[in-house]
Formats: structure tokens, sequence, C-alpha cells
């Protein structure tokens, strides 16, 4: 999760690694999202796999809860969606 835990509304976020549709609202949304809402404490982003394109969606899944055991889920997500 992104934000504030006691942020007023939560935003829960269910996406596949290889979705262009997911990608592309990560790459060109969530930025402003972020900086607009999140930064300001108004909102917080739960991150939930949603696994539905295949073996490369599971393998970046599995990357990116590993990213997530070491503190680095999101700059994992930032790289791997750029």
């Amino acid at each position: 999760a992104l934000g504030d835990v006691d942020a007023p509304v939560v935003l829960s976020e269910f996406s596949d690694w290889d979705c262009p549709f997911c990608i592309k609202a990560n790459v060109d949304i969530m930025p402003q999202i972020i900086k607009n809402y999140v930064d300001e404490g108004k909102v917080r982003i739960e991150f939930n796999d949603f696994v539905v394109n295949g073996q490369a969606a599971v393998e970046a899944a599995r990357a990116g809860r590993a990213a997530a055991d070491q503190g680095k889920f999101f700059e994992y997500q930032d790289a791997y969606m750029a």
C-alpha cells in the first residue's frame, strides 16, 4: 500500500502486470493521483494482483511480492511498467 493508513479514501487497485490498460493507467494516471491525493494524505492506494494474462504476468507478480517483502514494491512497479 502507498499512503497514509488513516486516509479518508482507499483506492484498491486490481491489476495485471501485462495488461496494457493497467500499465497505461500506472504510467499516465497514477503519478497524478499520488501527487494530488496520496501525498496530501487524502488517498491510500492498495495494490492487488489480478493475474489473467499468462505466465509472464504470474512471474511479474511474484517478483512484485518479493520486492514488497523488501519494501520496494512501488519502485519495482514503476520500473516494470515503464
